[in-house]
């Protein structure tokens, strides 16, 4: 038996990574993990809600308001690194602090929590040579930023 075939319908909660504007050929992670499951002859239904840019408190806020009233099998959390990023320079303060970052995890896990199971994605790997800073922005992110903050969730 599949552990996942008594799953319904998984929510993805996200930022960009979520929103996938940046797959102009598969329609993003979301939307080829449906067609994978639908390959696989699954029933499963898929949403994903991601906005680029997103920080946990706002997937929190997202969560309650969006996700809840569907009461999802299980919601994928793909935290990202927003909350990591620097602005302007590389040595600027961290968009949101590590002490923050620690109490708006637990916030967004728990209120997920109160409507479904949730299963947690962490940040992608980083290539500093791409995102110092970040295409032709002044956004900075970093693989030791991003390694200090996943290691919280």
């Amino acid at each position: 038996m599949n552990p996942a075939e008594h799953l319904k319908l998984i929510a993805f909660l996200g930022a960009s990574t979520i929103a996938s504007k940046a797959d102009r050929e598969g329609g993003g992670f979301v939307r080829r993990f449906g067609e994978w499951a639908a390959q696989a002859g699954s029933a499963l239904k898929v949403s994903g809600f991601g906005i680029d840019g997103d920080t946990l408190l706002g997937m929190r806020d997202r969560a309650r308001r969006d996700i809840a009233p569907l009461r999802p099998d299980l919601t994928v959390i793909s935290t990202g690194i927003n909350d990591t990023r620097r602005e302007g320079a590389p040595d600027a303060p961290n968009k949101t602090a590590l002490a923050d970052y620690r109490s708006a995890f637990a916030e967004l896990l728990g209120a997920v929590r109160a409507f479904s199971k949730a299963a947690v994605l962490g940040p992608f790997a980083i290539n500093d040579r791409d995102t110092q800073p970040l295409r032709g922005t002044t956004l900075y992110y970093s693989r030791a930023d991003a390694e200090r903050y996943v290691a919280v969730q």
